[in-house]
């Protein structure tokens, strides 16, 4: 595992604020009581943040690295947070058994992101909420970003993440960020 994923894993969470203004801005509002579950945790700097800000009853989550997952070990023990090595395309939760799912600049890195979504889209409940932020296409594709850090190659614009969340089963109901580079999105599943 290279130094710019463990800097992407201790950076994640530097999206969380805005993210909850974000959700504050929505009918969302936070997940206070929930169980929550964080896909790509990686050294898990935002564990302690989802009781903290979100008002989480219950954490969970989940990384494909077990490097990442060893230097998550003590911060999911102080925050009382079970973590596992897993994949966000194949999540071993029962359906409906999510309040909220958090994916924090974790899908673009997912080979077949639209799985993944489909994932949280079994295991949240129905009105469950996916709070996500992610790099887009076009900033990946810069040539600096292609040389820090390995992506595939046919990630999505924000268009094509939100075209994506509605295709299975998510109703978008905010989305900000800036241009071609960052998106902040609350997606709520549907009953369907």
């Amino acid at each position: 595992m290279g130094d710019a994923t463990a800097a992407r894993a201790e950076s994640a969470h530097f999206g969380l604020g805005r993210l909850r203004r974000l959700a504050a801005a929505t009918v969302a509002g936070y997940v206070p009581h929930a169980r929550v579950l964080e896909l790509g945790v990686g050294a898990g700097p935002a564990l302690p943040r989802y009781r903290e800000v979100f008002g989480a009853r219950e954490v969970l989550a989940c990384d494909p690295d077990a490097d990442l997952l060893a230097r998550c070990r003590p911060r999911a023990t102080a925050a009382n947070a079970f973590v596992w090595r897993g994949r966000a395309e194949a999540l071993p939760l029962a359906d409906s058994s999510m309040d909220a799912v958090f994916a924090l600049q974790v899908l673009h890195h997912v080979p077949d992101w639209e799985a993944a979504l489909v994932e949280c889209a079994r295991v949240l409940r129905p009105g469950g909420r996916l709070y996500a932020v992610e790099s887009l296409a076009p900033f990946l594709g810069l040539p600096p970003m292609r040389w820090l850090m390995e992506h595939p190659t046919d990630r999505f614009t924000a268009e094509r993440f939100l075209e994506g969340l509605s295709r299975t089963g998510f109703e978008p109901e905010a989305a900000r960020g800036f241009p071609g580079t960052t998106l902040w999105v609350v997606a709520r599943r549907g009953s369907g």
